[in-house]
C-alpha cells in the first residue's frame, strides 16, 4: 500500500541539537534523544565466499568486537538474499520469508521473542580474523535499520547469544570479564580486548574497548575495508491514514503523475456523507465517494482522481499553538508580526506521556516551518513542565471501570468552584501524582469560608474589621510582605500548593485581629485572586471596584520587611534535641547559653554532669556536650 510520509529522519541532527538550550526535564530530554537514537560507528564491507557479488555492508558500533564476528545475519527483506542463497536452501529460505512477511517490525524485534532464522548456504569473510562466517537470514534484524545486515558477536550480544545457542554457531569471547558459554558479556567500562589479533591484519589485544574502537577503526578506513558512519532509529514518519475523518491531502492524481490543488481552491473540504464506513477493500472511506474523488474541468471530463488517505490528527495537533497567535486570520495561518510578539511558547505544561510523539513531531514540524522561512523560532517551547496525575482515592488511576472517578460538578454544586480549584493547588507539588481525598477538599472549603468571614459581614457587606488608616503591628506587616513575595515566588516557580499554605497561615493571624487595614485586604485579594477568582472578584467589588481584578498589577513588597528580627534556635545535649528557643537574630553565645539554661527541659539534662563544651551556631544550633 502506497502512503504518504514526512522525511523526519532528514532532521534527526537538528532536533537532537536543538534538545541543549531547551528547558525542559532531563529525563525527557533523554527520551526524545533514545527516541532519535544516535550512534557513531563504521559501515564494513564483508566480502562473500566464492563470490564476485558485492560485498555486504554492516553498520556498527562495536568494532572492537570485529574479531568475536562468528557469523551473519541479513534481513529478510535485503536485496542480496536471493543472489547468495544456495540451491540447496531456496526452498527453505523462501517458506521463511513468506513467514516473516505476515508479522510486524514490533514482533520480529521484541526481545522476549523466540529467535528464528534460515541458514543461506553461503559464507562471508571476516576482514580481521579471515574466518569463515555463516549467513543467516532472521526476521530479528530489519531492513530499516542500518544497512539490513549485521555481524553476530554471540559472546557480547544477548540476542547474538540467544540465535547462537539456538542454532549451535560458534561463540568467541573478545572482551575480558564474563562467562560467555553462560551468557553475553555486555559491559564496556574499562574492560580489556582479548583474543584480537591476525599477523595479516592488526592486533587489538590488551587494549580498552575505547581504544581498541579508535584504532580498529583507523585500520578498517585506512585499507578501504569501510568507511565511518552515523546511525538514527528514527524512522521517516507514515502520514496516511484510511479513514474518513482527518484532513484530506491536497493532492490531484492525474495520468501524469500528482499535483498539488490550486491555491485558490484550498482547503479541501471532507464532503458530507451518511456513511463513513471504511470500505471491504481496505481504502478509505472517501474512495468510495465518487463525486468527491473525481475532479472535473468545465465540460464534465474528468481530469484527475483526489488523494483518498487522510491526515492522522497530528496534522493539527502539531501546530495548534501558532494558529492561537492569530485565530481570527482568514488570509493566512498566522501574521509574521503576530508570531513574531508571541513565539516561542513561554511555558508548556503537559503529561509525560507526550514527551515524544507529540513533543517530537511538533519539534520536527517547527524546524521545517523555520526552514521556510515562516517562523521566527527554530524551537516551539522554551520551557516544558509535567504535571503529576490526580488519581482516585484508592490510590489508583482514576477509571469508570474502578468506580474512583469524581465529577467535578458535583464538587462544585457542594463547595464551589473556587474551593474545589483550591484544593486541586493544594493538594501537594504539581509535578507530583497524588490521590483525591475529599477531608483534604473540606479543609479548603473550611479557608475559603473563614477568608469570607475575614473581609464579608453577616449582611453581606465589608466587615466593620476592616478600616482606613490603621496601622499594622510589627507581626502583620511582616506576615503581610512575607505573603507577597513568596506566593508571587511560588507562583513563578509552580509551587502552588506550598502558596495556598502561606495564604491560610496569613489568614489564620488575620482572623486574630481586631481591627485590619483595608490596604492589606487589598494586596492579599489580589494575591488569592488566581487561586480564588470567583471569591476575589466579589471582594473586589465589595472594596468599592467597578472593573475587573484581572487587570491589576501584582502588589509590591517591602524586601526588609519580609526579614525577621526573631530565629528559632535548637537546643541539643549531647547532640540528642531536648528544646527550641526563640532569640533575637545574631545573638551572642552568651545570650543563647542563658536562655537555654533557663528552660526546665534543659537543665534536667544539664544538671546530672558537668558541661565540658558548648557548641553554637549562630541562629542555628546550641549543643552543650555534658560529661
Amino acid at each position: 500500500m502506497k502512503q504518504w510520509v514526512l522525511k523526519i529522519t532528514k532532521y534527526a541532527e537538528s532536533l537532537l541539537n536543538g534538545l541543549e538550550d531547551l528547558d525542559w526535564p532531563e529525563n525527557i530530554k533523554e527520551l526524545q534523544k533514545n527516541w532519535i537514537g544516535k550512534s557513531e560507528g563504521v559501515e564494513i564491507n564483508f566480502s562473500i565466499k566464492d563470490s564476485s557479488e558485492e560485498p555486504i555492508k554492516v553498520y556498527t558500533t562495536r568494532s572492537d568486537t570485529l574479531f568475536g564476528a562468528t557469523y551473519m545475519v541479513i534481513a529478510p527483506e535485503h536485496p542480496l538474499v536471493d543472489t547468495i542463497v544456495t540451491e540447496k536452501q531456496k526452498k527453505a529460505v523462501e517458506k521463511y520469508i513468506k513467514e516473516t512477511q505476515k508479522k510486524s517490525d514490533f514482533d520480529r524485534t521484541e526481545i522476549n521473542k523466540d529467535k528464528t532464522g534460515i541458514f543461506t548456504g553461503s559464507y562471508a569473510i571476516n576482514p580481521l580474523s579471515k574466518e569463515e562466517m555463516e549467513i543467516w537470514v532472521a526476521d530479528y534484524v530489519l531492513i530499516s535499520y542500518g544497512t539490513g545486515a549485521i555481524m553476530a558477536v554471540p559472546g557480547h550480544d544477548e540476542r547474538d547469544w540467544e540465535f547462537a545457542k539456538k542454532y549451535d554457531l560458534p561463540i568467541k569471547e573478545v572482551v575480558k570479564g564474563g562467562d560467555v558459554t553462560k551468557a553475553a558479556f555486555i559491559d564496556k567500562g574499562d574492560a580489556i580486548i582479548v583474543n584480537s589479533s591476525h599477523p595479516d591484519t592488526l592486533s587489538i589485544d590488551g587494549l580498552t574497548v575505547e581504544k581498541a574502537i579508535k584504532k580498529t577503526i583507523q585500520y578498517i578506513e585506512k585499507k578501504e575495508l569501510g568507511t565511518g558512519a552515523v546511525n538514527y532509529k528514527l524512522r521517516d514518519w507514515l502520514f496516511s491514514r484510511q479513514r474518513y475523518w482527518g484532513e484530506p491531502f491536497p493532492i490531484i492524481h492525474t495520468d501524469d503523475g500528482s499535483e498539488t490543488v490550486k491555491e485558490e481552491d484550498l482547503p479541501v473540504m471532507l464532503p458530507e456523507v451518511e456513511n463513513y464506513k471504511p470500505s471491504d477493500d481496505g481504502k478509505s472511506p472517501l474512495s468510495t465517494i465518487k463525486s468527491w474523488v473525481e475532479v472535473k474541468d468545465s465540460s464534465g471530463n474528468i481530469v484527475g482522481l483526489r488523494e483518498t488517505n487522510t491526515m492522522p490528527q497530528w496534522a493539527g495537533s502539531c501546530w495548534y499553538y501558532l494558529r492561537f497567535t492569530d485565530p481570527l486570520n482568514r488570509d493566512n495561518s498566522w501574521s509574521k508580526k503576530k508570531e513574531k510578539y508571541w513565539m516561542p511558547v513561554d511555558l508548556y505544561i503537559g503529561g509525560q506521556e507526550h514527551a515524544v510523539l507529540h513533543l517530537l513531531y511538533s519539534r520536527f514540524w517547527h524546524h521545517v516551518l523555520h526552514d521556510l522561512g515562516l517562523v521566527s523560532t527554530k524551537e516551539p517551547f522554551k520551557k516544558l513542565y509535567n504535571q503529576g496525575m490526580i488519581l482516585g482515592d484508592d490510590g489508583a488511576k482514576m477509571s469508570k471501570s474502578r468506580g474512583n472517578v469524581v465529577n467535578p460538578d458535583d464538587i462544585i454544586d457542594e463547595y464551589g468552584a473556587d474551593s474545589m480549584r483550591l484544593y486541586e493547588m493544594f493538594m501537594g507539588p504539581l509535578n507530583k501524582s497524588k490521590p483525591w481525598n475529599t477531608k483534604g477538599l473540606q479543609g479548603c472549603y473550611r479557608f475559603v469560608n473563614k477568608l469570607w468571614a475575614i473581609i464579608v459581614d453577616e449582611e453581606g457587606k465589608l466587615s466593620s474589621k476592616i478600616a482606613e488608616d490603621i496601622t499594622p503591628d510589627k507581626e502583620t506587616l511582616h506576615l503581610h510582605h512575607t505573603t507577597i513575595k513568596k506566593v508571587g515566588d511560588d507562583i513563578e516557580n509552580l509551587h502552588f500548593n506550598t502558596a495556598v499554605s502561606q495564604l491560610m497561615i496569613y489568614c489564620n493571624h488575620l482572623q486574630k485581629c481586631n481591627k485590619i487595614s483595608r490596604d492589606l485586604i487589598v494586596d492579599l485579594v489580589k494575591v488569592s485572586a488566581p487561586f480564588m477568582p470567583h471569591l476575589s472578584e466579589e471582594f473586589w467589588s465589595l472594596l468599592g471596584n467597578k472593573d475587573s481584578l484581572a487587570y491589576e498589577n501584582w502588589p509590591d513588597y517591602d524586601e526588609q520587611l519580609t526579614q525577621t528580627d526573631e530565629v528559632t534556635v535548637v537546643v541539643q545535649v549531647n547532640g540528642k534535641l531536648r528544646a527550641n528557643i526563640t532569640l533575637a537574630k545574631d545573638s551572642d553565645e552568651t545570650t543563647a547559653v542563658n536562655a537555654a539554661l533557663a528552660l526546665e527541659k534543659v537543665e534536667n539534662y544539664t544538671s546530672k554532669g558537668s558541661i565540658v563544651k558548648t557548641i553554637y551556631v549562630p541562629n542555628r544550633l546550641l549543643n552543650f556536650v555534658v560529661k
